[in-house]
């Protein structure tokens, strides 16, 4: 049996209400719903992952390159991103 994890706190200012429910998905994530305030969002809405499409994994292995390498320039070379994107992780 799969541990289920609890829900995120609600991220409206003001509101902290407990009562956050799961309420479908979209595109294989789960979405959850605030009974008190109305407020739908993602498990990643507030944090530095918010809005990115990268792999978490990906992420990792790049900041890795990073401190391995000792340069952006360097990572950029190896992984294929671009050092934009790799300075906004």
């Amino acid at each position: 049996m799969a541990m289920m994890s609890a829900p995120p706190p609600c991220p409206t200012p003001g509101c902290s209400a407990p009562r956050v429910v799961r309420n479908g998905s979209t595109r294989g994530r789960p979405r959850y719903r605030c009974r008190a305030c109305g407020a739908w969002f993602g498990a990643t809405t507030g944090t530095p992952r918010y809005r990115l499409r990268t792999p978490p994994a990906e992420i990792c292995r790049t900041l890795l390159a990073v401190m391995r390498l000792g340069s952006v320039r360097a990572a950029e070379d190896v992984t294929g991103h671009k050092q934009e994107t790799i300075g906004r992780w």
